[in-house]
């Protein structure tokens, strides 16, 4: 289910927020795939993992992690959670990108990939899959 691949646009996305948010200027673009590695992590791991949305996470439907009130992309919030859980449930067959993270300094940020980890979520996925970028290296 999940993609060995990554699009350049996500990986370049996910090293957006990093420079936006953490305001840091670490590695480059042009290296991420040196540093670039697939691991199972499990849902207790993520709790060592900087940055997530818990609220999200835990939420049993779309709605209820993207509610009214907060939602960064409208629509697209739900949308996006729905077009995930589709897949998950075989109704799709295009493969989920894994999500990103970045570990720096020994710590793990969460970059990339909140949809798709509300919809893992809701369907009770154990099976987690992300993308480490570890600056580390």
């Amino acid at each position: 289910m999940f993609s060995a691949f990554i699009e350049k646009d996500t990986l370049h996305d996910a090293f957006m927020t990093w420079t936006t948010f953490f305001q840091l200027e670490y590695g480059k673009l042009d290296i991420i795939n040196e540093k670039r590695s697939f691991v199972k992590i499990s849902w207790d791991a993520l709790k060592d993992v900087a940055n997530i949305g818990w609220d999200r996470i835990d939420a049993t439907t779309a709605e209820e992690a993207y509610p009214v009130t907060d939602r960064p992309r409208n629509e697209n919030d739900l949308l996006s959670v729905k077009y995930h859980i589709d897949i998950i449930d075989g109704k799709n067959k295009n493969r989920i990108s894994p999500p990103i993270i970045y570990k720096v300094n020994g710590k793990c940020f969460f970059m990339d990939g909140m949809h798709r980890l509300v919809a893992l979520s809701i369907r009770k996925y154990s099976d987690l899959f992300f993308c480490l970028i570890d600056w580390d290296k």
